[in-house]
């Protein structure tokens, strides 16, 4: 399908810098926006919702569009797309934790939830820097990944503690109908994320669910496998 509008949103700590050269991949064929949620980025509109920042971009399409939501962004992108009709045609949700509050457990659980927001309050540097750790700490390419990331992100000004301590509690809140939705969605998830509730993504059974596995790489699958990103989402528009 050519002549697209294809919409990335990033995740909790990075901006939209995160994406590493997929647009790349993207631009001949299709108009590509990616962006930075308020308090992330270039973007320093702190009074916007993220919630309603999504759903005001969904609502303002008036072209066939697909959405590519990873982490976070991923469940901001599922609760814009079931509650508004749009043109958008599906969307991807890479390594998107749907399962949070459920019994298995991850490294994105409730605990470790409470855990993080102590810890921004106490020691915000080590924190971030920890975090950064752990999205690639089970890649294959943890030291090239590591290195590049350090690159992409030397100058750069994470979010404020109170944006990401709101945005913590936001995805403890989160609720989906993600088993009953009648829309297309892609689940694209890394082999080695720790983040992700595998065994619940393995028991959802939705015809308009695809899934895809990515194998190596952890939470953070941007620096190592763009170009496989790039041919699931191509291969499926």
């Amino acid at each position: 399908m050519q002549n697209l509008n294809i919409i990335f949103i990033h995740g909790w700590l990075f901006d939209s810098k995160v994406w590493c050269g997929i647009r790349n991949y993207f631009h001949t064929k299709h108009s590509v926006k990616m962006y930075d949620l308020p308090g992330y980025g270039k973007n320093k509109t702190l009074k916007l919702d993220h919630q309603k920042f999504c759903d005001r971009i969904f609502s303002d399409i008036n072209h066939p569009t697909i959405v590519v939501g990873w982490s976070y962004g991923g469940l901001l992108a599922l609760k814009s797309y079931s509650s508004i009709n749009s043109n958008i045609k599906k969307i991807f949700l890479i390594n998107t934790n749907l399962n949070i509050m459920g019994k298995n457990k991850t490294i994105l659980n409730p605990e470790n939830i409470a855990q993080l927001k102590s810890n921004l309050r106490l020691r915000r540097e080590k924190t971030i820097q920890k975090f950064t750790y752990e999205v690639l700490r089970h890649s294959k390419y943890l030291k090239q990944e590591l290195i590049m990331l350090n690159k992409i992100y030397y100058d750069s000004y994470w979010p404020s503690n109170n944006e990401l301590i709101k945005n913590l509690e936001y995805m403890e809140n989160f609720k989906h109908d993600i088993e009953n939705i009648q829309r297309d969605i892609i689940l694209i998830n890394s082999e080695n994320d720790i983040f992700n509730d595998m065994e619940y993504l393995k028991g959802l059974d939705n015809k308009f669910i695809q899934k895809k596995i990515i194998k190596d790489v952890g939470h953070l699958p941007f620096i190592s496998r763009n170009k496989e990103i790039y041919s699931l989402i191509e291969n499926s528009i």
